[in-house]
């Protein structure tokens, strides 16, 4: 059993702690909601690789290789669309190999910034590094 003096003493040391526990809970809260990596602080590189045939353009072979697209990558892919120049339809796809599969993007992992009649601009805004795909049509494919 537990004296008087013992219960004091245990309660005001659990007061004399608890402030510096709500510290360290913030302060591992804080360190799980920010980043360390350098995305978004990079800049635009732009990219005249691409396959342009007709009113379709990919920027790689659909097979691969695939264009590097690490933490904070923002590409302008010039996509030389002549008829109509902007393109109606974009498809944006991710790898994680150079070559190969392809999945579809989700979040923030394939940002499209712009779109216009020379260049499409993507950014990735995720802390993992990719292999980036885009396939542009000029006038926008019909609903089946």
């Amino acid at each position: 059993m537990l004296r008087p003096k013992e219960v004091a003493f245990r309660k005001s040391a659990l007061h004399a702690l608890a402030p510096a526990l709500v510290a360290l809970a913030f302060a591992a809260l804080g360190t799980a909601c920010s980043s360390t990596c350098n995305r978004g602080q990079g800049d635009t590189l732009d990219f005249t690789g691409g396959i342009t045939a007709g009113d379709e353009y990919q920027s790689s072979p659909r097979g691969g290789p695939y264009l590097e697209f690490p933490s904070g990558r923002r590409y302008r892919l010039v996509h030389g669309l002549t008829n109509p120049p902007t393109p109606g339809t974009i498809e944006i796809r991710l790898g994680f190999e150079p070559s190969g599969n392809l999945a579809d993007t989700a979040g923030n992992q394939a940002i499209l910034d712009s779109v216009d009649a020379e260049s499409i601009v993507i950014e990735n805004d995720t802390c993992a590094d990719f292999f980036l795909y885009v396939y542009a049509r000029g006038s926008a494919i019909p609903d089946s």
